[in-house]
């Protein structure tokens, strides 16, 4: 499930290639019934990470080629997009009760952002309040989606694992269409230094499992 934002109405479009059944997902557009043709990955990754200012919003044709709108980034709406891994768990999970499938279901979440708090703003408020606005909440909103997992619990049985990623402060890592080197190599040293608990908890769940389902966040 890719998450992009429909810019003219603010709704939640999701990109998949499984059908969106409207009975699973609460307020959110399905992007083939717009387009109805297939699109590479790398596509549906570039909508659904369009960052206000710094890359243009994605204009969308339906299959007449009439204009539709257009999609910007995800994190407009859900930086994580937690709520709609929460609703697809639920129906799987009602399914897999009403099939008598024994199931158990880990929710494996990797943030790679930030934390930010404060920062002043003392020029040209006009402009920068929106951006500084918008770039706390677009990096904040996954603790927020952290925090909707300890208000909506999942089923004894299951569990949902977070793991951050951070940096330092003096540490920059070039923002571009690709990963580069630098920042390939800054995950996967952050992977194998803080991910350790959580491997072993990860195994520990599975053990014993071996058809269990492993959804992923977006």
């Amino acid at each position: 499930l890719y998450h992009s934002t429909h810019a003219e109405n603010g709704l939640t479009n999701l990109i998949s290639n499984a059908q969106i059944g409207r009975d699973i997902f609460n307020r959110k557009e399905d992007f083939f019934e717009v387009v109805k043709n297939d699109i590479p990955l790398s596509t549906a990754i570039s909508v659904s990470s369009r960052f206000p200012f710094l890359t243009p919003p994605a204009m969308v044709r339906q299959d007449n080629g009439k204009i539709w709108g257009h999609l910007v980034d995800g994190g407009y709406v859900e930086n994580m997009g937690a709520s709609s891994m929460l609703e697809l768990y639920v129906h799987l999970k009602q399914f897999s009760k009403r099939t008598g499938l024994k199931t158990k279901f880990v929710l494996l979440f990797i943030k790679n952002t930030k934390e930010e708090f404060s920062t002043p703003i003392k020029a040209m408020h006009e402009l920068v309040v929106p951006l500084n606005t918008f770039s706390k909440v677009w990096v904040n909103s996954g603790y927020y989606d952290e925090s909707s997992f300890e208000l909506n619990p999942l089923d004894k049985s299951d569990q949902a694992i977070f793991i951050s990623l951070d940096r330092r402060d003096d540490q920059l890592i070039p923002l571009g269409w690709f990963l580069s080197t630098e920042a390939i190599n800054n995950i996967e040293v952050q992977v194998s230094e803080q991910t350790a608990a959580a491997s072993a908890v990860l195994k520990q769940s599975l053990k014993g499992n071996r058809k269990t389902p492993l959804a992923l966040s977006p």
